[in-house]
């Protein structure tokens, strides 16, 4: 993950800015490393950990998961995506999630394709504000817990049958 923001603050981040200079990036998560803080003058703050996303995804415009490595279903995503946030994310970073464009999840593997969805989405507010309208409507209709419930209980079921 550290691998992935630094890629994103070095190949991306300063061509967004460079375009759209009052843009900020505000990086959650637990023990960043201090380098994180040194990018300032490209609009960063580096928050770390926090008790309550709630307050910073209602604050913001966009999701990003630059990630390059790892597997399984990231739950950060679908939780942006529950709060109505579009995503920008890389192939890996939303492996499991079988959402589209249209349900608000925007898939970008490398910088420029990164900078142009982002510039994309903050100059057509409507249309950022219409995918995390379908972002929420996508993980309502196949990521609750009485969905997910259900697939488990049905497999249970067929797996008892056998």
């Amino acid at each position: 993950n550290v691998n992935a923001i630094l890629w994103f603050l070095t190949n991306v981040m300063p061509n967004v800015k460079n375009k759209i200079p009052e843009i900020t990036l505000t990086l959650l998560g637990k023990n960043p490393p201090k380098k994180f803080f040194n990018y300032k003058e490209l609009g960063v703050n580096g928050e770390g950990f926090v008790p309550d996303v709630k307050p910073y995804f209602n604050n913001s415009n966009i999701f990003i998961s630059p990630l390059f490595v790892g597997g399984g279903i990231r739950i950060k995503i679908l939780e942006a995506m529950a709060m109505k946030l579009p995503v920008v994310a890389t192939s890996i970073a939303a492996e499991g999630i079988n959402a589209s464009r249209e349900d608000g999840l925007i898939i970008a593997n490398n910088p420029k394709d990164f900078e142009n969805e982002i510039i994309y989405l903050i100059q057509n507010t409507n249309i950022a504000r219409q995918l995390g309208e379908n972002a929420r409507k996508f993980v309502l209709e196949n990521y609750t817990w009485e969905k997910s419930i259900g697939i488990i209980y049905e497999t249970y079921k067929k797996l008892i049958k056998n």
